[in-house]
């Protein structure tokens, strides 16, 4: 049992319908082995103003939300098809909103939920790598709740 939610994690993602109004609760896909070390929730501090007075000092700070980016690139297998179709994706842009949500090695510690995220797909490719994708998902804020949420498997 571990302390912290590090090691290989559980990626699955669900699209949502063209009449979703929220996150659907069924239908969630499981990413298969993303590289090793590739999955990565970046956190972008929203901006921050300051309210001065006279000589200088601060009065008040104020900041905006946080924008979130969660990443994962996985390998292009012979016979093996991409969790997000090619149809479904225009050079590098994918038209569909997609819920996402990470669970840990261990999947009785905390893991991560977005439940909106606008979609993007790179291309990659290295001769030490060969062909990849990379996956990005940009966390929306959804009509209720926050853009990023606790996810723990039951």
């Amino acid at each position: 049992m571990a302390i912290v939610s590090w090691g290989k994690p559980k990626i699955e993602i669900v699209k949502w319908g063209a009449s979703d109004t929220s996150c659907p609760e069924t239908g969630w896909n499981t990413v298969y082995n993303p590289k090793e070390d590739t999955t990565d929730l970046s956190t972008t501090k929203g901006d921050k103003k300051e309210a001065y007075g006279e000589g200088g000092e601060i009065i008040d700070v104020k900041y905006k939300r946080s924008k979130y980016e969660l990443t994962f690139e996985l390998y292009v297998k012979k016979g093996e098809s991409q969790p997000i179709p090619e149809a479904d994706i225009d050079d590098g842009v994918v038209n569909d909103i997609y819920g996402i949500r990470i669970t840990p090695e261990d999947t009785t510690l905390e893991g991560i939920f977005m439940p909106k995220c606008s979609v993007s797909v790179d291309t990659l490719y290295t001769a030490a790598d060969g062909k990849r994708v990379k996956y990005t998902f940009d966390g929306l804020r959804p009509a209720t709740g926050k853009t990023l949420q606790p996810y723990t498997a039951t």
